[in-house]
């Protein structure tokens, strides 16, 4: 569903950025299975504003983006609303399961998971 928006082939950050891709297709599937702290409704609203994909879907042959942002000052993603955009910083994640607390982390304590 998110679709990655990668640097260049041969950019020094590629291979970051498929990296952090990969681990975090690794944890959509954690989410698939129920293996995590969040649900994919929490991951949908916390990059959209929305629980569940429009029934008219994004309009215009849109879907939300996945970016990179290669120069982070902390290790938590963010997201834009209005795109609908999740933005996943080029961190050194310990492995898996530090990439899972920091995820959850930020999408648990967003606003728009906490008004609920």
């Amino acid at each position: 569903m998110f679709g990655p928006v990668f640097s260049e082939e041969g950019a020094n950050q590629r291979q970051k950025e498929e990296d952090l891709m990969e681990m975090w297709t690794e944890y959509l599937g954690l989410v698939d299975q129920d293996m995590t702290k969040i649900t994919a409704s929490e991951i949908l609203r916390f990059t959209s504003g929305v629980d569940e994909v429009p029934l008219i879907g994004w309009g215009d042959g849109k879907q939300p983006m996945l970016l990179f942002d290669r120069e982070p000052i902390s290790p938590l993603p963010t997201s834009s609303t209005c795109e609908p955009t999740l933005i996943l910083p080029l961190w050194s994640y310990k492995n898996l399961t530090d990439f899972c607390d920091i995820m959850e982390t930020s999408v648990l304590y967003s606003p728009s998971i906490l008004r609920d």
